[in-house]
């Protein structure tokens, strides 16, 4: 991705973590939620990220579904996605398995 990046304040980038460790954690049998981590821990660790955004202009991408793994790590992959709970991880396994499909 290409384009402006700008430096988060440490108040949005604290929102911005607790967000994310909602989503990618709230659905997990014991989640790592932001509120049940110790305030020690939390300033220690903020210390040593940088968080920021980037306003993109422009986007190369390449299509990559972890075909350089082994079947049986692909596999692993799979199941796994397939066992959470979004929608967009379902989805994702189907892929993987139709892209893997489609290439053997």
């Amino acid at each position: 991705m290409y384009g402006k990046a700008s430096i988060l304040e440490k108040d949005q980038l604290i929102e911005d973590l607790t967000k994310m460790l909602e989503k990618y954690e709230g659905n997990r049998e014991n989640p790592v939620l932001w509120d049940k981590l110790s305030p020690q821990l939390l300033e220690s660790q903020l210390k040593g990220i940088v968080g920021f955004k980037i306003k993109v202009g422009e986007i190369q991408a390449a299509y990559k579904l972890s075909q350089n793994r082994n079947e049986t790590d692909y596999t692993n992959i799979v199941n796994n996605l397939q066992n959470e709970t979004s929608p967009n991880s379902k989805e994702m396994a189907e892929l993987m398995k139709n892209k893997r499909k489609n290439t053997n």
